[in-house]
Parts: structure tokens; sequence; C-alpha cells
């Protein structure tokens, strides 16, 4: 499956970047995240409880940033398994530019399932992505401006 899309962010690029790199930040901001602490310079780790459907599983998740580029973007490669229900990873480039009201943030990813949460089905899948991606950017946005 594919997400992409974009984001005006109301900060510098500056303050955005710093922020992609704050776990606690990030934490809050992911739906369900109970956990993500930085385990070396460029990989991170955590716990997540996530409802997709009538299945509710508690995941493993293992992200690494790669192609790093301060202030300009990288690409995330992540990893999240919940044992005998699947798994799910996937790849996401993201960029920023300069935009007039702040910063544009685009991503770009691949996101693949397996196991019983691929049998949920890739429409409910979609939409449950879409969801979390816009959960996600309005929490990010409310905890930089904290």
């Amino acid at each position: 499956m594919e997400i992409n899309g974009s984001r005006t962010l109301p900060a510098s690029r500056a303050k955005v970047w710093k922020a992609l790199h704050d776990a606690d930040l990030l934490a809050g901001s992911i739906a369900g995240c109970e956990a993500l602490e930085w385990v070396s310079d460029n990989e991170l780790k955590g716990r997540l409880n996530m409802k997709i459907g009538p299945v509710k599983t508690k995941f493993n998740i293992f992200l690494t940033i790669s192609d790093s580029e301060e202030e300009c973007g990288y690409t995330l490669e992540g990893s999240a398994k919940a044992g005998a229900l699947g798994f799910a990873g996937g790849e996401a480039k993201i960029s920023l530019s300069d935009a007039d009201d702040g910063c544009e943030l685009s991503y770009e990813a691949q996101v693949k399932t397996g196991g019983k949460i691929a049998q949920i089905g890739s429409r409910l899948m979609s939409s449950l992505s879409k969801k979390l991606v816009d959960d996600f950017f309005d929490a990010f946005v409310t905890g930089m401006e904290s």
C-alpha cells in the first residue's frame, strides 16, 4: 500500500526538524504509542497498542533513520511485530521545504502487512492509515506548540 501527501506545518524547518527527532513528542503524536526511545543515533524502539477492525493488539516497533540531510529530510524504515497476529513494515521518505506560512513536510511511504493483520483487508487498512496520518499531524502540531 502506498501513502503519500504533504502538510504545511506552522513552524520553521529547524523547529520541525528538531521535533522529528524528539522521541517524547513523536510518541505523544502516534495514536496508541506507549513508549518510544532512542537506542542509537539513528534507531528508535517502542511499543504500540492498536485496534485494527475487530483485532486489538500490541506491536513492538523498530525505526531506523537513514539518508539524513539536516533540515531537508530523511528515510524512515520501520517494522512492527505483533507476534502471532502478524506484522507491518515499510519505508517513508520525508522531505522538508520552506513554505509561506511555515514548513512543508512531504512524505512518500510504502507499507506492507502480513499474517492475520493482512487478512483484514486493504480497504480497512487504507482508511485506518489515513486516519492515523491525520491524527499524527494534529497531535504533532499541538506538541510542537506546547
